[in-house]
Formats: C-alpha cells, structure tokens, sequence
C-alpha cells in the first residue's frame, strides 16, 4: 500500500489516502462518488479503469491515459483533454461541453522532454456524448461509433474522423474545416415517415475544405455535402492544373535527350546517377511545391467566394425580411423599437444596420413560424451565438403579458420589448450570463412579474402559437427544443439524442370559456398536418392529423368532443399535464 496525494489545479490537497497504486485510489474514490473537478491529473495513467459517472469538470487531464476505460455518462465539461491518449473508451452519453482536446505542446517534465501529441480516440464508443462548444483541433476519432453526439458550435480543423460512424450527428454553428471524413457514414437514422421534416444537422455551421472521399453524407448535412461536392470539383482542377505542370516541366527538363550530354560530362558511372537523379529530384519538387501552393490558393479562393455569396444571401434575407416587416401593419413601432436598441438611434443607422446583414428581422406569421421558434429554442439552450442581431416580432397583440418583440443580440444580450395601448414603451435586458442589466437608451425598465428570459421566452412562445392558431405546438423547453424542418416544418426533437418527440399537452380555452385538452405534436408541417412522435417512433399518422383538426375546429366552436386515445405519459412528465399552454 502507498501513500497517494491528489491535488487540485491550484496545487491544494484534494484528496488524501492509502491504495496499491494511483490508478486503484481514483477508481476507489469514483466508486465513493468522489468528484475529481478541477483536479490535476495531468499524465496519470488512468487506463482500464471503471469510471462511469465521474466527475471532471475543469480538472487538468492533459496527457492522461484513458486507454480502455469505461467513461459512461462521465463528466469533462472545460476540462483540459490536450494530448489525451483514450483510445477504445466506452464514453456514452458522457459530456465534453467547451473541453480543450486540442494538441498537446512539447513539454519538459524534469530532465525529460515530451513530444507534442495529438488526443486520441481513435476507436471508442461514443453514442450521445456531448462536445457542445469544444475544441477538437487536430484530434483523432478514427472509427469511431458516436451516433447521436452533438458538436453545436465546436471547433473541429484538421481532424480526423476516418470511418467514423456518425448518424445523427448535430453539427449546428460548428466550425469544421480541414478535417479528414473519408469513409464516414453521417446518414441519418431517423427517417421514419420523416425524411423530408428531417431538420437541417448543420445550420449556421461552417464546413469546408474537409475530406470526403467515400464519405456517406446523406439528408440533414447540408453543409457537408456542399463541401464533398466542391471538394470534387477542386480535385478536379488541381489534377488539370498539375498534370500541365508536370508536362510544361518534362518539356523544359528533357532528361532523356539531354542523357548523352550528361553522360559527355560526368561520364556513365556515379556522376551521371547522381546529376540524373538530382534532377528528377527538382522537377518532383517543383511539381510537389506547384500542386500545394495552387491547392492552397484555390481553397482560399472558394472559401473568400463561399463567404461572400453567404454574405450576400444573409443581407438579401435581411433586406426582404425589413421590407416585409416595414410594409406590414402594425409591425412598424415595434421594429423601430427594436432597431434603436440593436442600431443606435439614427434611422439611417438602423437602416444600415439590417440592410448590411448586422441585424435579421422575423416577423413571426405563420410561414416564419418555423424559425422564430428555432431561434427561440437556441437562444434558450445557448447553440451558438448568432451571426448578426436577430430581431423577432408579434403579429399580433392580445397577448399585452408578452413582450412584443425579442432582439437577441450578436454579443449575447438580449432584449425584450413591450408597447401597450397608450404608446409606452418598456423593456427588460439580460446579458450572457441571464441576470438583468440596464439601459441607457431612454425607455423604462419593465415593472412586471415576468424577470426570468427562460419565462420571458414562454410567454412570447406562447402568443405566437395562439396568434397564428397552433395553440397545441407547445413543448416542454427544458427537455426538448425545436428545430426547422427541411421543409420548413417546426419540429419538436429531445435535446439528449435529437430524436423527434412531444409529450406535451396543451389546455385551449374555447369562446364558451370551457377548455380542451389536446396533445402536442412533434411535427407541424407547413400545410397545417401534424405528426406525433414519441422516442422517435411515429405515433400518430394523416388520418389522425384530419381527425385533430376537426376536434380542434369543434372544441373553439364550443362542441365538446372526445380526443382521440393517448399513451399514458410518463412519471416525469406528470406535473406537466397540469400546465397551461406554452408554460
């Protein structure tokens, strides 16, 4: 038995105790249900162990060997990952939010100097595992199973994911370039009666200049499929390219012509092999230095054209969405409203501010419900922050408890406006963090029960689905989120695996003032049909779609009639059952 000191980050003891090795001591105090936060474990050997459920958040594992461990639903959120060699892990549904497995620097470690090392995971099961905000430069996923993982707003470049299994994958407001796919499969999964509802798995992200030879890209990742395509066509050119190259140089180096002059020279024994040789060796050279440097300038020209034809449809969207929001009635107090907070007070800056893309405005009708409500959805479960300031605006205002439009801003912020009937205006602003701050833009603080954003957000959710008739398009935002279909649909999926599920209810008052009880779909196509889900599995179907709407048509004119039979839902969702809608 030895003696073993465990400490932290700040070089405090953590903990303290008697076991055969380290290895043994940390497993022991994971079996305890010990947490290892912030604790420095840099270069242990922590291979083969059992650490299911543990706990290392902001701890130091740089280096650190995880070789054949068991890591389900372990917990490395900011943790420091670099140089981690954790091949063949078991990590299911184990969370890697806004860790570093980024390379590894040289390092001198007393008398010894230690190579820099890429992290390696090359291997592992890894279904479900969260690496939300993370940074995976340079990082090894060789044949990897990670089906159903989410990397919303990671960094990935230069990585490698080789035959990785990757169904499912959420790459939304990642940053992907430079990595190395060939052979992957991202085809997804859950297509059952689906596909075309099937949300987009790369919104806002940015994928190019990856390798995709053999690579099964599939629906839902269309940003990877852009890139396979263009990376063809580049392959393309720079083949055409070199092989001119190659022939111009042949032409301009003739070794077999000039053979007899060489061989004059050098004679035919070591001289003449080594001259021939020396330049077979520079031509090769030349045309290895041709080929990268044109390789090189041709990416940085697709991708300077890629984001400048992003660019412009951004500013095409934003101009459209203003002039739709300028023309439509009703809408334009609120959107000056909203641009003062978001572009200053000159109406030429607010102008300026939406035409040159810095800002979006949604006003939120029933053929932009879709992605007001995704918007909402990733504000709320903080995927990614958004490009350019998104302004969201009512349609309508019975609902005066609601704010009347939302702007979340580019930095994080977000604002919320109101403007009753006598022309006040009032606003509550959050920072990143959620807490209150105030403004100097010259309207009152909002004096009102609602000072929570995830409340604010409700009760704005809320008045849009009753104001463009969906009352029933409710879900339960700490659980489940909503994503725009393919087709434009709103989609309900589970935050934990992206499957599509509702098990929400909504309460819908009738004119007579009795209620009316109606499940929740998880797909609300944009012809007004819904579809129910539960784990994925589809529950509902057409004829039933028809049937709910006659129910609801029947239940707002006052008929009480029967709803068709619903699933017992779970335990966890019984307090939700009580609920009003959109709360």
């Amino acid at each position: 038995m030895k003696n073993i000191t465990i400490k932290d980050i700040d070089g405090n003891v953590l903990y303290m105790g008697r076991a055969q090795s380290r290895k043994a001591f940390v497993e022991q105090l994971v079996k305890e249900g010990k947490s290892f936060a912030r604790a420095d474990l840099a270069n242990a050997d922590l291979s083969q162990l059992r650490l299911d459920r543990a706990c290392f958040d902001d701890a130091n594992l740089s280096g650190a060997s995880l070789r054949g461990s068991s890591l389900r639903f372990a917990s490395f959120i900011g943790a420091d990952l670099r140089g981690v060699i954790a091949g063949g892990i078991d990590a299911e549904r184990a969370d890697f939010r806004v860790a570093d497995l980024s390379t590894l620097p040289e390092q001198k470690i007393k008398d010894k100097t230690l190579p820099a090392r890429i992290s390696n995971l090359a291997v592992s099961k890894m279904p479900y595992a969260n690496f939300d905000g993370a940074t995976l430069d340079t990082a090894d996923f060789t044949d990897v199973t990670m089906s159903s993982a989410t990397m919303v707003g990671a960094s990935v470049r230069k990585a490698k994911f080789t035959k990785a299994t990757l169904h499912n994958v959420d790459w939304a407001h990642a940053t992907v370039t430079h990595s190395n796919f060939d052979e992957a499969n991202m085809v997804p999964t859950l297509l059952e009666n689906s596909e075309q509802h099937l949300p987009d798995r790369t919104s806002g992200a940015v994928v190019f200049g990856n390798s995709l030879e053999g690579t099964k890209v599939g629906v839902g990742n269309s940003a990877f499929g852009k890139d396979q395509q263009a990376g063809k066509r580049a392959k393309a050119l720079n083949w055409v390219t070199v092989t001119g190259v190659s022939l111009y140089l042949t032409s301009q180096i003739p070794m077999d012509a000039d053979a007899n002059y060489i061989s004059q020279l050098t004679g035919q024994g070591i001289g003449f092999l080594a001259v021939s040789g020396g330049m077979n060796v520079l031509k090769e050279r030349i045309v290895d230095t041709v080929k990268e440097r044109f390789t090189d300038w041709t990416e940085k020209g697709s991708m300077g054209v890629r984001s400048f034809l992003n660019d412009l449809k951004r500013r095409g969207v934003a101009v459209k969405s203003l002039a739709v929001a300028i023309v439509s009635s009703g809408h334009a107090p609120a959107l000056v409203d909203a641009l003062r907070l978001s572009g200053g007070d000159s109406g030429f800056v607010r102008a300026g501010t939406v035409m040159g893309g810095k800002a979006e405005v949604i006003v939120c009708t029933r053929k932009r419900l879709a992605r007001a409500l995704t918007r909402l959805s990733e504000t709320l479960n903080a995927r990614g922050m958004p490009k350019s300031d998104i302004v969201l605006i009512r349609p309508g205002t019975t609902n005066a408890d609601a704010p009347r439009a939302i702007v979340h801003g580019s930095d994080g912020s977000v604002v919320a406006l109101w403007r009753d009937e006598t022309g006040e205006r009032t606003y509550i602003r959050w920072d990143t963090a959620g807490n209150i701050v105030d403004s100097t833009q010259g309207y009152s603080r909002r004096k009102h029960s609602i000072t929570t954003m995830r409340d604010c957000f409700r009760a704005f959710s809320s008045a849009l689905l009753e104001e463009n008739d969906v009352p029933d398009m409710v879900h339960n935002d700490e659980t489940h989120m909503i994503r725009t279909g393919r087709d434009g649909s709103v989609v309900v999926v589970r935050r934990g695996d992206g499957k599509f599920d509702n098990r929400a209810t909504a309460t819908v008052t009738n004119p007579d003032g009795s209620t009316a009880t109606l499940k929740a779909p998880a797909i609300l196509t944009p012809d007004g049909q819904r579809l129910y889900f539960r784990n994925g599995s589809h529950v509902g179907h057409e004829a039933e779609s028809k049937e709910r709407s006659r129910s609801r048509k029947a239940t707002r004119t006052g008929a009480a009639e029967e709803l068709p039979p619903y699933p017992a839902p779970d335990t966890s969702w019984d307090a939700l059952l009580s609920m009003p809608a959109g709360r």
